[in-house]
């Protein structure tokens, strides 16, 4: 695999492009949210396939999907509402495992992160905090 092609040109710049493709797909006024969800799948899976996998395959999952997002919004804004709804639906179905572990993970560090930043005068109470944890 190469990982260039998922920051490269090939895949987001050449016409007709994935961006392109799904673009259409969405402007589909006969697609339903479902259709439109299942397009952004088979696309999502279409890069995966191209990508490097450097990364765990949900967090790779995650970051195609936000950046096939982005690149649709900033190609057509009318598709925005549109491209935001299917894109939520879209993650909670297939990540949201991944999701409420990420926050979770996230919220642990920043109880950590706060019960490091405990000044020290606070004394033997700020030592027993960090040894509980």
């Amino acid at each position: 695999m190469n990982p260039q092609v998922c920051n490269g040109s090939s895949l987001w710049g050449s016409p007709p492009s994935v961006v392109d493709r799904l673009v259409m797909k969405f402007r589909d006024g006969s697609l339903s949210e479902e259709d439109q969800r299942e397009c952004l799948g088979i696309t999502v899976d279409q890069v995966l396939q191209a990508c490097s996998r450097d990364m765990e395959e949900e967090e790779t999952m995650l970051l195609v999907t936000i950046l096939l997002a982005r690149k649709v919004a900033n190609h057509t804004p009318s598709l925005l509402c549109k491209v935001f709804h299917t894109t939520v639906n879209f993650i909670n179905q297939n990540l949201l495992t991944y999701m409420r572990n990420l926050v979770r993970n996230e919220m642990d560090c920043r109880w950590l992160q706060m019960v490091q930043l405990v000044p020290a005068s606070c004394g033997d109470r700020a030592q027993l905090h960090t040894q509980s944890s």
